[in-house]
């Protein structure tokens, strides 16, 4: 299988530090606000929750075991662990392409799943070929 363009999967670190500051910044300030005991052993609880959350979607979103190729007809990723060698993704219409990041949702054997790509974690030329490419296929 020909591949006309690789575009790698990476770990968003603004992103993360943005998970942990934010959440610690809600537990700080609610911790600070609140006199009562069981208020902040349930915000506690609640941030806990919804950071483990948040983690694991962004784990989703940012890690992969290959990278998000275009054979020039088809976006298609190698998978290690099914049992073809490549797999075939058909693009969402429901993906986000702004000028500074892009969250395309695919959907590969009736699974739909996301990654994230930065204009910063790409750079100029080659975020500027995935957004070119998604776009023209999202108009097919």
């Amino acid at each position: 299988m020909k591949v006309a363009a690789r575009f790698p999967i990476k770990a968003n670190i603004p992103l993360s530090y943005l998970l942990i500051v934010g959440h610690f910044s809600l537990l700080m300030v609610s911790i600070f606000y609140l006199n009562s005991v069981t208020y902040i052993l349930v915000i506690v609880a609640v941030t806990a929750f919804s950071y483990f959350t948040s983690y694991q979607q962004y784990l989703k979103v940012t890690e992969f075991e290959d990278d998000l190729c275009w054979s020039g007809e088809n976006w298609l990723v190698h998978c290690k662990n099914v049992d073809e060698d490549v797999s075939y993704l058909e693009l969402l219409e429901t993906s986000w392409i702004t000028a500074e990041f892009s969250l395309l949702k695919f959907n590969m054997a009736d699974e739909e799943i996301a990654w994230l790509f930065t204009r910063k974690s790409l750079g100029e030329r080659l975020y500027s070929e995935l957004c070119y490419l998604a776009k023209l296929d999202l108009r097919h």
